[in-house]
This record gives C-alpha cells, structure tokens and sequence, in this order.
C-alpha cells in the first residue's frame, strides 16, 4: 500500500486458482521467478534418511530434483516456511513447493513428513513430463492459501500409498491435478481439506483413489473439470458446506472442453448441503456401482447453466448416470439450458422426482426389468424407457409422469 496525493492506492495480487475458474490464465512459459531450493539434486542417485531439510527463504523450495535426478527420502522431515511472490509460478511450475520433482526426474518419499506454512507453498509437487513422484506412508501438511497438498501440472505423476494429506488455507486443494493434465493415484490414506474453495481433490487429468477417505470443511469434496477424470474405489466421500462433487468446464484454460468423468465403485458418498452431484457448462459422464448414499439434502443431481463459465446461453450441461446394482435417493433437476439422463440398470433404484419443476431442456430415464424408479414428485420426461412392458418396475405413489407424447410412442398415450 502506498500513499500518495492524499489517497491511498493498494496492489493486490487475486488468488488465481479462486472459485476454478473465473478468470482466463495465461500461463507464463516459463517461471518469471527463479526456482531455487536448500538441496537440488541433477542427474544423480542419492539417499537421505532421517534429515530434516527445511527452507525460510522466499522463493526457496526445500528440495528441488532435475535433470534425471533419482533421490529418495526416508524418514526424513522436509518443510517450507517461505512464502511465493508469484501465485502463477506457484500454479504452473511448483515454485516454492517443500518437495519439487522437475521433468524426467524421480522422487521416493518413505514414511516421514513434509509440511509448509507459508502463502503458495504446495507439499510436494511434480511437473512436467517424466517427473514421477512415489510416496508411501507419508504426512503431508499445508497451512497457507494457494499451497496444494500435492499436486501436478503438464503431465507429471505422482503415485502414493498410506498416505495423509491435509490442507488449511483457503484455494487449497489437497490433491491437485492442474494445467495440461497429470496423473495422481492414491491408494488407501487419508485426503482432507478445510479453507474455502478448497476441494478435497481436484482433476483437470487423471485421478484415481482407491480405499481413501476423503473430506472437504469449506468446498465441494471433488472437482472436475473439463476433460478431466476421476476414479474413485471403495472411497468415502464427504462435504460439509456445499455439493459433494462438481464437474465442470471453466474459462481459466486449465483443461480443454470435452467429456468430464466420473466413476465410483463401493465407497459412499455424504452430502449435507446442495446436490451429490453439481454439473455446470459440460458434457458429463457418471458412472456409479454399489455406492452408499447418505444425504440430508435430498438433492440428488443439479444440472445447469452459471454463468462464471461459458457462454451466456450456451453453457448448460448435458449429464449422464449410469447406475448399476446401485440404490439412489434424491431428486433430479435441471434448468432450461440443461439434460439430464438417468439410466438404471442391474437391480438398481432411483427413489426421486426427475424434473419436476418441470425446468429442464430435457430430463429422460431409462430402466432395465430388474431396475426401479419409486416416485417422489410429480415428474416431467421427455422420454420414458421402462424396461417393463406393464411399468410395473415404476411405483408411482399417486403422483404423475409427464411426458412427450410424441418422442414415446412406445406408451400409446397412457397417463
């Protein structure tokens, strides 16, 4: 802040990770800061154990590999108290990260911790083609904002085991798939996040966990974006303040426009306030086996146009559910730029009303003869496919299904 002719004139610096995607970025190429850390260690095999390696400079990552670096840490303490200048070199290149795997480089974590406390300050963090990072039983914490708990951009990896990962600070996602894809594969462990805009997991590339618990205080539990992929295996899920999952396409170029998807096998998934599932300016696959549903809300999907993202009436979503020997409670909305498709099949149950503020483009529901849909509203359909001949597999409890006579010719009319 500096004074001057009587007024007061202050540069601020917007988080640009701030609700994913409000705002187009354009990513330097490359980091306008230099990436400087204690230890950098270039195209060697070394083994620390037991260390603790830990930086206060700005700027100043603890541990830096490159350049075909192969190093591993075992029992070892690697922290950051350093804060970043450069939120977009924080973002895209893991500036000021604790633990930084640069291309075709490698890193082992064993057991230990890795933590940071400043202001963009990510745990560990892999970029670039050929970075791979492998952890296993590892604590990693983050307590500023813009600080991942790990994280990887333009196609670096980073594959875990037993792992507990925790973030405090507001737009501060515990696990982090960003700009230009990546792949993070989590099995068992624990993922938790508590600031605002602060997802549990986020994917613009390929995610999958598997036997993990995963939580979010201030955010979504996961989001999605673009052409981005999550799998998730025998996973519990939760969110406290808002929708437990969102799958969108944003402005800010982290992910292309395409498909974004979404599998879920066992596990469950909590949701306490807003939908299981919130779709925004997509197209959107849902795929959902022996999943366990506790909701509150009574909101099973919400599909829609918002206006951060897109272009203003364009930017519905058109969202697909395959659910297979799998129960679903909630109710089915979409607005007037949005589809919605609910497809049940393998002894599977929808107990909810589809569309019934009768608000959507299109709403459709499709089942097999050993599937069911128990009526909770009246509802409205563009197309009914019952899988039973009587729709004995549909328990109308007395209310009605409003449909388009001429898209079902198949129902000769009937009410």
């Amino acid at each position: 802040v500096r004074f001057e002719g009587g007024k007061a004139w202050a540069r601020v610096e917007h988080p640009t990770d701030a609700n994913y995607g409000e705002y187009k970025v354009t990513p330097p190429e490359k980091p306008t800061v230099p990436i400087t850390a204690v230890k950098t260690i270039s195209a060697d095999t070394e083994v620390f154990s037991s260390e603790n390696i830990i930086t206060k400079d700005e700027n100043t990552s603890a541990v830096i590999a490159r350049e075909g670096a192969d190093v591993t840490f075992k029992e070892c303490t690697i922290a950051s108290n350093s804060l970043s200048s450069s939120s977009l070199d924080t973002r895209f290149f893991g500036l000021n990260s604790a633990l930084l795997c640069q291309p075709r480089s490698h890193v082992s974590v064993n057991g230990g911790e890795i933590g940071t406390t400043g202001k963009g300050a990510a745990g560990v963090f892999a970029y670039g083609s050929g970075a791979v990072a492998d952890l296993s039983g590892a604590k990693i914490s983050t307590y500023g904002a813009l600080s991942y708990g790990i994280a990887s951009t333009y196609k670096g990896n980073i594959f875990g085991s037993n792992c507990i990962i925790e973030t405090t600070g507001n737009y501060s996602p515990a696990v982090y798939v960003g700009r230009n894809g990546g792949t993070i594969n989590l099995v068992a462990g624990e993922v938790k996040s508590s600031g605002g805009n602060a997802p549990a997991v986020y994917s613009a590339g390929t995610l999958a966990l598997t036997g993990t618990k995963v939580s979010a205080e201030g955010s979504e539990c996961a989001v999605i974006e673009g052409t981005g992929s999550a799998m998730l295996t025998g996973c519990d899920i939760s969110s406290d303040t808002t929708n437990t999952v969102r799958l969108f396409c944003s402005n800010s170029g982290d992910a292309p426009a395409g498909l974004t998807k979404l599998d879920m096998f066992g596990g469950s998934i909590s949701t306490n306030t807003g939908a299981a599932f919130y779709v925004a300016n997509t197209k959107a696959e849902i795929y959902l086996q022996r999943v366990d549903f506790e909701s509150s809300s009574g909101s099973l999907v919400n599909a829609v146009a918002n206006d951060k993202w897109g272009e203003h009436g364009e930017n519905g979503s058109d969202v697909h559910i395959t659910a297979n020997y799998q129960q679903l409670e909630g109710d089915v909305y979409a607005d007037n730029l949005s589809t919605v498709t609910i497809e049940l099949t393998a002894l599977s149950t929808l107990e909810g009303g589809i569309n019934t503020m009768n608000t959507a483009k299109e709403a459709h529901i499709i089942l097999d003869a050993s599937s069911k849909w128990i009526v909770t509203g009246n509802s409205f359909v563009t197309t009914i496919t019952p899988g039973m001949a009587d729709f004995s597999n549909i328990i109308d409890n007395g209310y009605t299904i409003y449909y388009d006579k001429e898209k079902n010719s198949h129902l000769n009319g009937e009410t």
